[in-house]
């Protein structure tokens, strides 16, 4: 066993291996969306890694959440998804408290997270170019100065454009901040 402490507010999360693993202990779910809780419940615990100092023994790795950051990015990478479709479920808000070390519990965090930004790879619509090519898309929440409205924003290179209504992301996303 290692403990290894530090601070981080970039969580990794390979959807591939989330998939791999779900699907092996639950294959009646073979076929549906992977959820935000089961990439954290991967990301947290029980996986068979390399050992990080002889490099060759398997050993099993666990992560406990000690400190909330005041901002957390979801770093999300994948091999199997070529038509870039929307592949995992995620909402608004998140809470990760089930995730904390009891000591951290002890001390009453609130570890509860709103989304702020979603970044996509995909095509972004523009007037009279012919050939567009994939490019990254930020759709952001922006509060107005007042801070009594608010709403989400494409942006691309110099656009950007009011999305209407609710948010619903278009593409899978690669970053969720």
């Amino acid at each position: 066993e290692y403990y290894d402490y530090g601070t981080k507010n970039i969580i990794k999360i390979n959807l591939d291996n989330v998939k791999k693993l779900r699907d092996s202990a639950f294959p009646e779910l073979a076929n549906q969306m992977l959820t935000i809780e089961e990439c954290l419940q991967y990301y947290v615990g029980g996986h068979l890694v390399n050992c990080k100092f002889c490099g060759n023994q398997s050993i099993y790795k666990y992560t406990e959440f000690c400190h909330p950051a005041k901002v957390i990015i979801l770093s999300i990478s994948r091999n199997n998804n070529t038509n870039n479709v929307l592949d995992f479920d995620f909402d608004y808000q998140l809470d990760i408290s089930s995730y904390f070390s009891q000591r951290a519990n002890d001390y009453n965090t609130i570890p509860i997270y709103s989304l702020k930004a979603c970044i996509t790879r995909g095509i972004f619509s523009r007037q009279n170019i012919p050939n567009q090519k994939e490019t990254y898309i930020a759709d952001c929440y922006v509060k107005d100065m007042n801070m009594d409205t608010s709403a989400w924003y494409k942006c691309c290179d110099d656009q950007i454009i009011y999305i209407e209504g609710n948010y619903c992301p278009q593409n899978a996303p690669i970053m969720l901040i």
